[in-house]
């Protein structure tokens, strides 16, 4: 047998299922010759480092690089949001922008403002040298399934910032929940870039929607700034239609940092769920087809606590609404319903107990802050990192309101702390009797330990449940 055989067989089938139209493949070319020409002048790329906190407190610097676009004739750069998010989540503070032009210049920007319902942040280089020509996006932004755009953006400095084109087809046309365009060729590096037509119009931009409700994926520790494939954002052109306001008026901050207002509180409720599926509803003698979720934990000293809530009450409503979503989503429609009331208000929780139905108030609190929240201190000589203490380590150890203390997160095995016995984990509670009150406190003892030279200290730490003297003995 030959074994070239079927690859001519399938050769020919290709050669046979060509196309009978003639592509003008001149004109196309001489098309993009021309969007790379005009484009390259009004695109930059946009690298930023940004400052978040680890979860045990430490500092952490995340670089961030992307495509910007000039969008005025004063420096306006817009670019992705991921510019300004961080690998951990929450809202981190923006330490430094640089920007590089086509021919490779560098300039200090600074951030200005952020607009997530369209995905986009703004910038802006104050630098007069800075000579980038905005770019006029066309009021006819449609494009049809099947039709070619062209994309264009910076490379790397590896390659000198010179620009990228790129062409891209329409695979989608969608209309809901948002217009925008899709296309099955991989597009991410072009986040930020423009998008145009072959005709010179430019359409869009190249940028994330939110387009599918799903359930959350679990969140792991380090998170990409768009979950394509697991959390219902996509990578699509945006057209201008939904840029065209926030283009015209954007969103300006007064000191140039992503937290520059810190958002409110998330309210807060203080428990844990698990989803009332149907086997779950048989075994606890409930009516056949009772939908809601089941309180498992009450948190210490949270409002549900407060208000009365028990371990193992059945919640089926919020604010009378029926807490009535298929099985595996309750538990999303719970948290989502107590997510749109504010900290402060009183929120009507109507439970299931003792084969009773009964209606609880519950006045929400505000989300305590995450052990990711709060500052980390350092002792160098005592070789070990420091925090407050935050409600989850209340809940963790049980430990009454009224204890107060400064917790480990990091002891190093050659520092004089670990040499003593001190433990990540470990709340120091006293120091030569003196109440410690948080990480701040605890710093400064120990610093004037060092600069008295002190031969002995006796810390009173809580480690797990149990509670014991270390005794540290410096070396100096």
């Amino acid at each position: 047998m030959n074994p070239r055989r079927p690859f001519l067989v399938i050769a020919l089938a290709l050669s046979s299922a060509a196309p009978t139209a003639a592509y003008d493949f001149e004109k196309d070319a001489a098309a993009l010759r021309a969007i790379h020409a005009r484009v390259a002048r009004s695109i930059v790329s946009v690298d930023t480092v940004v400052r978040e906190r680890s979860l045990q407190g430490i500092p952490v610097d995340t670089p961030q690089r992307a495509t910007g676009i000039v969008h005025d004739g004063r420096g306006g750069i817009v670019a992705p949001t991921s510019l300004v998010a961080g690998a951990i989540g929450g809202r981190p503070r923006v330490v430094s922008v640089e920007i590089h032009d086509a021919d490779g210049a560098r300039y200090d920007a600074r951030f200005v403002g952020r607009d997530d319902a369209v995905g986009f942040a703004f910038f802006r280089v104050d630098d007069e040298r800075f000579a980038g020509e905005p770019l006029e996006f066309s009021e006819e932004d449609s494009l049809e399934v099947g039709d070619f755009f062209a994309s264009v953006r910076l490379s790397g400095p590896n390659f000198g910032h010179v620009p990228y084109l790129d062409a891209f087809m329409v695979s989608a046309s969608v209309a809901e929940p948002k217009r925008c365009y899709v296309t099955s060729f991989a597009v991410s590096d072009y986040l930020g870039a423009p998008a145009v037509a072959l005709d010179g119009r430019v359409v869009g931009v190249v940028g994330s929607f939110l387009l599918r409700d799903v359930p959350p994926a679990p969140k792991a520790l380090f998170a990409s700034p768009f979950g394509f494939a697991d959390d219902g954002h996509e990578i699509v052109v945006i057209p201008f239609e939904h840029l065209r306001d926030v283009l015209a008026d954007p969103p300006e901050s007064s000191d140039a940092t992503a937290d520059e207002t810190p958002p409110a509180r998330p309210p807060w409720l203080g428990v844990e769920t698990q989803e009332l599926l149907p086997e779950l509803v048989d075994v606890l003698g409930l009516a056949d087809g009772t939908t809601g979720v089941l309180l498992t934990r009450i948190l210490p000293g949270s409002p549900a606590e407060r208000a009365g809530l028990r371990t193992s009450d059945a919640v089926v409503a919020l604010d009378d609404r029926p807490l009535d979503a298929p099985p595996k989503q309750q538990n999303r429609r719970f948290r989502d319903r107590v997510a749109e009331r504010k900290a402060g208000e009183r929120l009507r929780v109507r439970v299931l107990r003792d084969g009773a139905e009964l209606a609880v108030e519950v006045e929400l609190g505000e989300q305590p802050l995450g052990a990711g929240e709060v500052d980390a201190l350092e002792s160098e000589p005592f070789g070990l990192v420091a925090r407050d203490l935050v409600h989850a380590d209340r809940a963790e150890l049980r430990l009454p309101e009224e204890v107060r203390g400064a917790r480990l997160t990091q002891v190093r095995a050659t520092g004089l702390g670990g040499l003593a016995g001190l433990r990540a984990g470990d709340i120091v509670e006293r120091v030569d009797g003196a109440p410690i009150e948080d990480a701040a406190a605890l710093i400064a003892t120990l610093e004037r330990a060092e600069v008295d030279r002190v031969d002995e200290l006796v810390a009173f730490v809580r480690r797990g449940r149990s509670t014991q003297f270390v005794h540290v003995l410096p070396d100096w």
